[in-house]
């Protein structure tokens, strides 16, 4: 993630000020080589070492990675700002994760949970609109490559 990262009480991360501010920063945005096995090696061996247990593979799908490396207050603006700027670093997570989707399915999993934070407690980030143009066509096209039950935890 492309945030800063503070530790909090008992290992739990907190994430503030987001370090991608703008299309000039999208070449900082380097996300690790999808296709490279040793990515996924130490995901496999958990996954092998299950036993009679459940196992989940959780990830993040994309809009939360998104709204994380640009910070909350500038993926808000430049979301009606600077639209393309947002799409472009969504595509990048989400592209990446389409890939990577598919290889964790392979790997014995039993199934596949994305946490991607969308809501308060109270209301969601955006709208309902922004959801439909610019979330869900990514899920959609994510959503093809997983071959497990999805889990989607989205708080709120």
């Amino acid at each position: 993630m492309y945030a800063e990262r503070h530790s909090g009480k008992d290992g739990r991360s907190f994430y503030g000020e987001g370090q991608i501010k703008s299309a000039a920063d999208l070449p900082r945005l380097q996300l690790p080589d999808p296709h490279d096995d040793a990515l996924y090696a130490e995901a496999a061996s958990f996954a092998r070492a299950k036993g009679d247990y459940a196992a989940w593979f959780v990830t993040r799908i994309g809009i939360f990675p998104t709204m994380l490396s640009l910070g909350l207050e500038t993926f808000s603006v430049a979301l009606y700002e600077d639209r393309p700027f947002v799409e472009a670093v969504l595509d990048r997570y989400c592209e990446w994760m389409e890939v990577v989707a598919e290889r964790a399915c392979r790997l014995g999993f039993d199934v596949f949970a994305s946490t991607d934070d969308m809501a308060f407690n109270t209301a969601p980030f955006f709208s309902p609109a922004v959801f439909r143009d610019l979330v869900l066509p990514w899920y959609a096209r994510i959503a093809k490559k997983i071959t497990l039950p999805w889990v989607i935890h989205s708080d709120g």
